[in-house]
């Protein structure tokens, strides 16, 4: 055997056992390690780690394969041509299967981030698997890109042309995409969510629906309106949902003509007023100030609800029950009055 031919024979016999060695290593790997390892955190956790051994254990067996193959073959002395073309065949199937992964890491997350909480939902169905769609395919232009780019493909056209694209579509659509990067900004910071009782251009309104190009509320008045994310963005609002204190301030008036030990009594008669009611808590109530046609007094107090309705209902009681005690006890609320004196000269 001339020594050519025994070099040719010891680069096939190399390649063969780096395929076996290499081949029984991801299989070992792929088979014991992976599996044991998620049947651990399967058993214990429940948590991103999850994803990863997830999306490592569905690895396809044409990958490992793949893989097996491309190391040995770099062992063996092939033309250029076929050296090249074994580089670009591994770098795609390479690079496909991490986008592959990259998916299914950006889905576990979005349903996590979509996922309905316990307080309601922010957006609809359609609009988080347009979302969704959306994430993953421009994940899959990213990928395209950079198997370009790792193959030594001049990608400045495309990335060019690209740019060029995005440009037009947002002259186009720029009040649509800014429609719909506002109820990105919606869903992210969360000023409010489905069911959510809010003040917005000084009206109230309830939240009945969120999604990519719009927000629909319904007035008090029963209707419904349909408003462009962007506007919704733009404007204060005020969300009473979150509430779960309401301060009431409530103004006393009572008459001049009330005795001074009366007066005296009235903080100690609407602090125990107050206290009567659990969801109540009273901080204090005193004499303000005279005025021209009463002696006022004020009062605070905090109402432990979510719901406007109960805490409008307490503020209801507590003025009833205020009302009572001061007619039991001869107190007389003031109203604006004006009193003239004549002085007649005889």
């Amino acid at each position: 055997m001339t020594r050519f031919m025994w070099n040719y024979v010891q680069q096939y016999v190399i390649a063969l056992l780096i395929f076996i060695l290499l081949r029984s290593i991801l299989y070992f790997f792929h088979r014991y390690v992976i599996g044991y390892v998620r049947t651990i955190i399967h058993k214990w956790y429940h948590n991103f780690g999850i994803v990863i051994l997830e999306c490592l254990h569905n690895i396809p067996r044409y990958f490992y394969s793949v893989l097996s193959i491309y190391f040995p073959l770099k062992v063996l002395d092939f033309p250029p041509l076929a050296d090249k073309t074994i580089f670009i065949l591994f770098t795609i199937v390479w690079g496909i299967q991490l986008i592959q992964i990259a998916n299914k890491v950006i889905s576990y997350a979005l349903k996590n981030v979509f996922s309905e909480s316990s307080d309601g939902e922010t957006f609809d169905q359609n609009s988080e698997a347009i979302i969704d769609l959306s994430v993953k395919t421009l994940l899959w232009i990213i990928g395209f890109v950079f198997i370009l780019i790792s193959l030594d493909v001049d990608v400045t056209p495309l990335i060019a042309g690209l740019w060029v694209w995005w440009i037009a579509v947002w002259f186009a659509l720029q009040h649509v995409l800014w429609d719909i990067f506002s109820s990105l900004t919606i869903f992210f910071d969360r000023p409010f969510k489905v069911g959510d009782f809010v003040v917005l251009w000084k009206d109230k309104w309830t939240v009945t629906d969120v999604s990519l190009k719009s927000t629909r509320i319904r007035t008090l008045a029963w209707q419904q309106l349909i408003i462009p994310n962007s506007a919704v963005v733009n404007e204060r609002i005020n969300n009473y949902s979150d509430i779960f204190r309401r301060r009431t301030e409530l103004n006393l008036w009572v008459t001049y003509e009330i005795h001074a030990d009366t007066l005296e009594k009235i903080p100690m008669l609407v602090e125990d007023i107050v206290s009567w009611f659990e969801e109540a808590t009273f901080n204090w109530a005193v004499f303000k100030k005279f005025w021209e046609f009463s002696l006022n007094f004020e009062v605070v107090y905090y109402v432990q609800t979510s719901t406007y309705k109960e805490y409008l209902e307490l503020n209801q009681k507590v003025q009833f029950a205020i009302f009572r005690t001061f007619e039991k006890e001869w107190i007389s609320f003031a109203y604006p009055t004006q009193r003239i004196v004549l002085d007649k000269k005889e």
